[in-house]
């Protein structure tokens, strides 16, 4: 019977999520996902994936399914008039996964290096993320805040949710380093800290 190449895909992906979280997207190259998941077929990764974008698309069809169906599920309970609730969409699925178990916290990682990676266009990460309930939870935080003008709503939820990223892997990083901070602390304070960034004053100039 031919033998079944599940095993070897999964063990391409858990490597590749663990090489991209720790080293960056640009510094992991095919053969050390190969080498770092056990493969001695030298074409084991482009025969699974095809490509780096492959594997990436990949992980992140792995991936991002328990934060989407979470993130739908704190949508499906927040009210317009209970900003908390509304920012607890945006941020609690990252912070669940900077405080969670080990694979989570190198998803949040590699989620963050995703943001950083310059060669990635904001269109081609769409792509690649697929749906995330980003226009559900945006429309709710423009309603939420609607002397906002758009433009600048839309500025500070794109620098809002970037930071929120960083921060999640910041501390992810520091669990991993044996650096023990109070998760519950954590995620209500970055859901504050989101609040605040949202809701801040608006410049006569940028009105």
């Amino acid at each position: 019977m031919p033998r079944d190449p599940e095993p070897a895909r999964r063990k391409l992906l858990d490597a590749a999520l663990l090489l991209f979280a720790r080293d960056g997207i640009e510094a992991v190259s095919m053969r050390e996902i190969r080498l770092a998941a056990g493969q001695r077929n030298s074409a084991a990764t482009q025969y699974h994936f095809g490509s780096k974008e492959g594997i990436l698309k990949a992980l992140l069809q792995d991936v991002l399914p328990p934060v989407v169906a979470r993130r739908r599920e704190l949508l499906a309970a927040a009210t317009p008039d209970e900003p908390r609730t509304i920012a607890e969409v945006a941020v609690t699925p990252l912070a669940e996964l900077a405080t969670g178990d080990d694979r989570q916290r190198a998803v949040i990682r590699f989620l963050s290096q995703l943001v950083d990676d310059e060669n990635r266009s904001l269109a081609r990460l769409t792509d690649l993320l697929g749906d995330t309930v980003a226009t559900e939870a945006t429309a709710l935080l423009r309603a939420w805040i609607p002397d906002v003008p758009r433009a600048v709503m839309d500025e500070r939820i794109l620098v809002g949710l970037t930071g929120v990223t960083h921060a999640c892997a910041f501390y992810a990083r520091g669990v991993d380093a044996g650096r023990r901070r109070d998760p519950v602390l954590f995620a209500d304070n970055l859901v504050d800290m989101f609040i605040g960034a949202m809701s801040a004053p608006v410049r006569t100039a940028a009105r």
